[in-house]
């Protein structure tokens, strides 16, 4: 897989965005995408925590949905004012095929080689943190594929929320900026989004990743 990444930090030059990307066995890779609510302090040490947890929960090979509900647990001993999204996604890159789950995190878009884009199947989940710990959140898992030649892309809601329009414009304007920019290599692709996109930042943190099947 070849792998393109971006982080943009808010104005205030401190967030709650992170990204990981773990080798696991078998030359599996686990992907994981959070946001913690809010800017500051408050929220980057939630976020470190989180991103520590994240990887290591991947790292023992734990599927998506089993990571998300053991990251559940953690985030509701944080601060009680704090909740987060995540994505987690497991790739076998022989056979391009993913199993992911979702908390609350934005959905990941897929741009195909005929120049259109589409959401990629994942379900749907609480945030981190919000769910009552005597009833835990249950986190499911979907199965996809990544096509060949197509980009997968993984961001937070910085990317395509902002006062000016509400997310489901936002994730469309992604779509769009995909396809414009994925002709060239991925780090391309990479600049080209946050170009095109270029009045979404500076009021929220933005991550931005990208995944292709490599060949």
């Amino acid at each position: 897989l070849e792998i393109a990444h971006r982080y943009l930090p808010a104005r205030s030059g401190v967030g709650g965005d992170w990204y990981d990307v773990v080798p696991l066995p078998g030359d599996k890779v686990a992907v994981v995408i959070g946001d913690s609510v809010g800017h500051g302090v408050t929220a980057a040490a939630a976020m470190g925590q989180l991103r520590v947890a994240a990887h290591t929960l991947a790292s023992c090979e734990f599927p998506p949905a089993e990571v998300l509900r053991r990251l559940d647990s953690i985030a509701q001993g944080l601060d009680a004012a704090q909740f987060a999204t995540c994505l987690c996604m497991v790739c076998d890159p022989a056979t391009l095929r993913c199993e992911l789950a979702c908390a609350g995190h934005p959905p990941p878009l897929l741009a195909l080689p005929d120049g259109t884009a589409r959401r990629f199947a994942f379900p749907h989940g609480l945030p981190l943190g919000v769910s009552d710990p005597a009833h835990p959140a249950a986190y499911e898992q979907a199965a996809a594929e990544i096509p060949p030649g197509a980009t997968l892309a993984f961001y937070t809601d910085g990317l395509v929320e902002s006062r000016m329009r509400n997310i489901d414009e936002g994730i469309a304007r992604l779509a769009s900026a995909l396809v414009a920019s994925q002709a060239g290599s991925l780090e391309e692709t990479a600049d080209g989004v946050l170009a095109l996109l270029g009045d979404q930042q500076g009021h929220d943190d933005i991550a931005l990743l990208l995944i292709r099947p490599a060949g």
